[in-house]
């Protein structure tokens, strides 16, 4: 019908039981092997102890994490794929929550432990919505095993819903220019076209009888159930962990097809050319590059092919990689995939620039402190990226550097050798690939432990209150 009902909630505790080279040889063959809703209103049981826990979380060393290469000693690889994971579930659920346009669910979900800056906001009557946070630090405020823990324990809440029936559902709708009043422009579907009810809905908005009659409310009562949500979220990094894991192959094997591509760019013109052609199976157009997505319903996928100048070659490279890896997706992926894909390729990226700084640090200092350079430039980018593919980008332009000499204080000469640098990071890419898909691989165990500890946890307090 295209109505939109504002809703006034009214949260009341419920009390009842719950329910209980040769080193990329060997890597390549272990790799191969493996908007606001105005009108409104909820009275969050969290609202107060998110303040506090927001507060202890970036006074805490992992929330304080801005600065990746001063940090090197502190970092534990292995578990920022799972908390990765966990951050886009959260997103995906909310996603699932705009597109059947259940407020209260999306709500109750953002606001849990204070994850409001993970909201979805909604673009239109169809599709998954967009994305507001990119980052791959600061997602959660806690690890996601806590939230997970924390989730599971939480005790059911029930609200009052009270709505206006009748409410054009125009949230999404493009708002008037400014300076201008009347209501907002003819609301459209995914393809651009009228909506089928809007002229319904106009009629409506312009009947003077409708206008003047008195409002109507709606009441009920829906309970949230936390332990219920906590499981949906583990079925969605369920599925995420899958389709990572086989983005993961991908990735690895990207940095040395960007390498040939760039000793191609070298000494062939042609092929050059060819490069930098957009390819012919994915739409061009957007803003920012195409980091955007028009359709969040599909991730449609925009090539950064409108780059300008030097990056343009490397934007066309990079989406042509990843055209292929998205020829081999499913119809039933999970909302932002292609988004997460990205987010894999920064994540990847940035863990094996570390890595491979410390390892230099040891073998050629220059050259160490050449890359760090590079990183401290490069790397607080790939927190909030303008564009797809920063991870690729930044591996292009390391490659992209030639040696150089550099004369220290004390008179000494040292050469930097960014092709070792750049040597170092891809065998560390495709390391931590390894790695990462281990993990992703025993996620089903992982969330088997916890609802086992949850489980435990139930009958002990059932036993002791017998």
């Amino acid at each position: 019908s295209g109505l939109r009902q504002p809703l006034d909630l009214r949260q009341r505790t419920v009390e009842r039981q719950q329910p209980r080279g040769m080193v990329h040889g060997v890597l390549l063959l272990a790799l191969l092997a493996t908007e606001g809703f105005a009108g409104w209103t909820c009275t969050r049981p969290l609202a107060r102890t998110t303040s506090i826990y927001r507060a202890s979380w970036y006074a805490s060393p992992v929330g304080r994490r801005a600065s990746p290469v001063g940090s090197l000693d502190a970092r534990d690889g292995c578990e920022l794929p799972r908390t990765l994971l966990l951050q886009t579930a959260i997103q995906a659920q909310l996603s699932y929550s705009v597109e059947f346009k259940n407020e209260l669910m999306g709500r109750w979900l953002s606001s849990f432990m204070g994850h409001e800056h993970l909201r979805v906001a909604r673009t239109g009557d169809y599709g998954s919505g967009a994305i507001s946070f990119r980052g791959l630090d600061g997602g959660l405020r806690c690890s996601w095993s806590d939230y997970l823990r924390s989730m599971l324990s939480a005790r059911p809440q029930e609200y009052e819903v009270r709505y206006k029936v009748g409410t054009a559902d125009i949230g999404h709708w493009p708002k008037a220019p400014d300076g201008e009043e009347g209501a907002p422009a003819t609301p459209k579907t995914a393809d651009g076209s009228p909506a089928p009810w809007a002229d319904a809905s106009a009629s409506r908005r312009n009947n003077p009888y409708l206008q003047n009659a008195e409002p109507v409310y709606r009441i009920y009562t829906e309970v949230i159930e936390p332990r219920r949500v906590a499981r949906s979220l583990m079925q969605v990094r369920e599925q995420l962990a899958g389709e990572w894991a086989a983005d993961l192959r991908s990735i690895a094997l990207e940095g040395e097809e960007l390498r040939s591509w760039f000793c191609d760019q070298q000494f062939s013109s042609a092929n050059f050319d060819k490069l930098c052609a957009p390819p012919s199976d994915i739409p061009v157009g957007g803003a920012n590059d195409g980091f955007i997505a028009p359709d969040e319903n599909t991730d449609g996928f925009i090539a950064d092919i409108a780059a300008k100048g030097a990056d343009a070659p490397a934007a066309a490279a990079l989406a042509l990689i990843f055209a292929i890896a998205k020829s081999c997706w499913s119809h039933m992926d999970s909302p932002f995939r292609a988004s997460n894909y990205d987010l894999l390729q920064r994540a990847v990226t940035r863990e094996a620039s570390l890595r491979a700084l410390r390892a230099l640090s040891g073998e050629n200092e220059a050259t160490a402190n050449w890359l760090k350079e590079q990183m401290e430039t490069r790397l607080p980018v790939f927190e909030k990226p303008v564009r797809r593919f920063e991870g690729g980008h930044f591996l292009v332009e390391l490659m992209a550097q030639g040696p150089a000499m550099r004369t220290a204080p004390d008179g000494s000469v040292s050469i930097i050798d960014p092709a070792l640098a750049v040597d170092r990071l891809l065998e560390e890419r495709l390391r931590i690939a390894v790695e990462w898909i281990a993990v992703l691989q025993g996620t089903a165990d992982e969330h088997g432990e916890l609802l086992r500890d949850d489980l435990t946890k139930q009958l002990n307090a059932q036993i002791s209150t017998d």
